[in-house]
């Protein structure tokens, strides 16, 4: 039976490769067929990390989004779509480079958390004993603290900055990171595959790096795609209560933060539009999140 399912998977493999399909097409037509909803969010994701390029490197036809272009709080028309703000600013461009600063922050503090968290987790649960019991409890006192009160705390200290939010971000997500990490590696480290390389005399750094990591890749991918989104919101929570972005920069919560203070006596698309543009990054990465988790897990591929 054994060899049957051999011979059966190698002729799979050579009539991919005669019709020449390369893998990478294969695993995405394979997740937009499966994952309808998922592609859906991926696709979207992709078109917010092309405008918030476009919008970073001004290619996009629309107004500085630092210059005033007209009177202040036109209602939305079309030469203004989203109309103007309190000094006669574009909140189209605006908005749209909104989309550089929130995946800027979510980037770069998923890049920098979600390793991090990635590497000490497996590290620390693999030595085990004093070393894993020491961690758990910094763990513990981290998770014990709301990641908004943890990132404000930060803020407060350091100051407003894109940096500043990234490292607030980081910090608020180590430990929940960690936590999920260790529950993985604690199961893989009594796999079989790692008994025999112990077995073998193989070193930590072989059975962490050769045995456990890669088995591992998924959740990083899949908490990756989670905390984008959670970024995001940190983002702009924090910069509508006037502690993230500076406040010249055109974030999505620092738009809203003047909005808020001026809709009611103007108009609510001041609201609308930034809140639009939160809802939809946050819900493209989630999806995209919840698709990938079903096709990566391997206890969810028959479902």
């Amino acid at each position: 039976m054994a060899t049957r399912d051999i011979t059966a998977e190698g002729g799979s493999q050579v009539r991919n490769a005669l019709l020449g399909i390369p893998a990478a097409y294969r695993s995405t037509v394979d997740l937009v067929r499966r994952k309808p909803l998922g592609a859906v969010g991926g696709a979207t994701a992709l078109i917010l990390i092309f405008v918030a390029i476009a919008s970073r490197l001004a290619i996009l036809p629309v107004p500085d989004p630092y210059a005033s272009v007209g009177d202040i709080f036109l209602a939305p028309s079309p030469e203004y779509p989203m109309g103007t703000d309190v000094i006669g600013r574009d909140i189209l461009s605006r908005v749209l480079y909104g989309t550089w600063i929130s995946l800027y922050v979510g980037l770069g503090s998923v890049l920098i958390g979600i390793t991090a968290g990635f590497v000490l987790g497996i590290t620390s649960t693999y030595a085990g004993g004093f070393v894993d019991l020491a961690f758990q409890r910094v763990v513990d006192a981290l998770m014990s603290i709301p990641g908004l009160i943890l990132a404000l705390s930060i803020m407060a200290v350091l100051g407003s900055s894109l940096n500043n939010v990234i490292l607030a971000i980081v910090i608020g997500m180590l430990a929940p990171v960690i936590r999920t990490v260790r529950s993985q590696v604690l199961t893989l480290k009594e796999m079989d595959y790692v008994t025999a390389a112990r077995a073998i005399g193989a070193r930590p750094q072989r059975i962490v790096f050769r045995h456990i990591m890669p088995n591992c890749l998924a959740i990083y991918i899949i908490m990756a795609t989670y905390y984008l989104g959670f970024a995001i919101i940190i983002e702009a929570s924090l910069s509508f209560l006037g502690v993230g972005a500076p406040p010249d920069e055109p974030s999505w919560g620092g738009i809203l933060t003047v909005a808020s203070r001026e809709a009611p006596e103007t108009g609510i698309w001041l609201l609308v539009f930034p809140g639009i543009f939160i809802f939809i990054a946050v819900l493209a990465f989630n999806v995209l999140g919840d698709a990938l988790r079903d096709v990566l897990d391997p206890r969810l591929r028959g479902r």
